[in-house]
């Protein structure tokens, strides 16, 4: 059976399909990014004010992904996270935490709590944070003190990192209103990120008061969501997929994966223009994956597209839309 190239390794009980990157868990994830639509400049900016853990000591952050369904968001945010995971590694140490390609344990000083795909009652901070420490506390950490007080808990469990010399990321569902960005950011504090990504309905939110023009965005956020002298927001906006984008993603996965058949721009090029509708990075994967899936094939034509060419959207929207929009 050939390697598809736009499979991506999985857990169990998950579809490589559907699931986003996820580098900071499967450190083969890495390999999967390619530099299309806006992720690689906006990680890129991420890396450069991350550049070390020294900003993260002094002061809390919540890092929000702001862009459409399937565009990248999740895996962007899922990216951002390993690089400050790697920073938190030893010197000399290659892995993720709690272990690395070769099972053996790596210590990372920062801690990455999962929580993107749960969902929480509006408002409910406290269970929140009641997950983000139990989930801590089975790995076996311990704090000095826990509270229901959401802001006061927060406040010890700064406390309790910089004793331990650790970092946390916690790795938030989607914000659906800019009040949950504001609470978030009024609960961070030092030694602690919070990341999360915009909702169908805060990216609504947000375009309507900024005209749709994603440069005012971070501007808007700023204004509403308000600044503390010890806490950041920082806000990257991906877009859809530019029309060099769609060949150049299937270049390079084609490329770095060994015996894939072979296929060319030009046909990339016809099946871009004759679904005009698939914009996202995640829509154009899930079509390439049922395409490379099919075994004994030297070379994709356009025999292999007809069923996304001839039928269109209606056919293959629930096929193309994933429930929560991660990629």
């Amino acid at each position: 059976m050939r390697p598809n190239p736009f499979n991506h390794a999985a857990r169990p009980l998950e579809r490589s399909r559907d699931s986003p990157l996820r580098p900071w868990d499967i450190t083969a994830h890495e390999e999967c990014y390619v530099a299309v639509d806006d992720t690689e400049d906006k990680y890129m900016e991420f890396c450069t004010l991350f550049e070390d853990l020294s900003a993260l000591q002094d002061a809390g952050h919540v890092i929000l992904a702001t862009g459409g369904t399937a565009d990248g968001k999740t895996s962007l945010l899922n990216r951002c996270a390993a690089a400050l995971q790697g920073h938190g590694l030893p010197v000399g140490k290659e892995g993720t935490d709690p272990k690395s390609k070769d099972d053996s344990p790596v210590h990372s000083t920062v801690k990455i709590v999962d929580l993107s795909g749960l969902r929480f009652p509006r408002e409910n901070d406290s269970t929140l944070y009641q997950e983000v420490l139990n989930t801590l506390v089975s790995r076996g950490m311990k704090f000095s003190s826990s509270t229901e007080d959401t802001a006061t808990g927060y406040a010890a469990l700064s406390s309790d990192l910089g004793d331990m010399g650790n970092y946390l990321v916690v790795l938030l569902p989607p914000a659906d209103t800019v009040e949950r960005v504001r609470n978030y950011l009024r609960f961070a504090r030092n030694r602690i990120v919070f990341m999360t990504e915009s909702s169908r309905g805060l990216l609504d939110t947000i375009s309507r008061h900024t005209r749709g023009r994603p440069e005012h965005f971070a501007d808007f956020l700023d204004e509403q969501v308000g600044r503390y002298p010890d806490r950041y927001l920082f806000h990257m906006h991906v877009g859809p997929l530019k029309p060099d984008d769609y060949w150049k993603y299937v270049k390079e996965r084609v490329e770095k994966t060994p015996e894939s058949p072979r296929i060319n721009e030009e046909l990339i090029k016809v099946v871009r223009d004759r679904r005009s509708d698939v914009t996202s990075i995640g829509q154009w994967r899930k079509i390439l994956f049922e395409v490379f899936s099919r075994n004994r094939m030297d070379t994709v034509d356009e025999t292999h597209f007809e069923p996304y060419l001839l039928f269109g959207a209606p056919l293959w929207k629930q096929f193309m839309e994933p429930e929560d929009g991660a990629v």
